[in-house]
């Protein structure tokens, strides 16, 4: 509902802005039902409109038993639209390992896709990415 959950909503602002904060990852746990997925979709559509939001990926919980082998691709292609640097070294990490895409070893996916396409940019301030669906 509209106006509910507004202090977690402002928290989780406040820690995207926070550039001294040296955690780099906001977890949001709770039971089924309580709300994860408004407000990671709140926090999405909030930075979102900011022209902020680095990517955002929901999983489909019709499909529980397959791997998310999507999730990596999907974020660096997203955050290569943002950033033409970024565009050019997915570029050459995708052209010395087709096969990635389609790869089950989501720890590579990470490290090629995210971790290796972005060691040489200098990113001005956070990258927002929104993963819901993973309880």
């Amino acid at each position: 509902m509209k106006g509910t959950r507004r202090e977690i909503l402002e928290d989780i602002t406040t820690w995207i802005n926070d550039t001294s904060d040296s955690r780099r990852v906001f977890l949001l746990l709770g039971e089924a039902g309580t709300g994860k997925s408004a407000i990671a979709h709140s926090i999405a559509r909030r930075f979102d409109q900011l022209l902020r939001l680095g990517s955002s990926f929901c999983f489909d919980r019709s499909h529980r038993g397959r791997r998310p082998i999507l999730l990596f691709p999907t974020v660096a292609r997203d955050l290569s639209d943002c950033e033409p640097e970024l565009k050019k070294a997915l570029s050459a990490v995708i052209s010395q390992n087709s096969s990635l895409l389609t790869s089950q070893d989501i720890s590579a996916q990470f490290r090629k896709y995210i971790v290796d396409s972005s060691k040489r940019l200098v990113f001005t301030g956070p990258i927002v990415i929104v993963i819901d669906g993973l309880d």
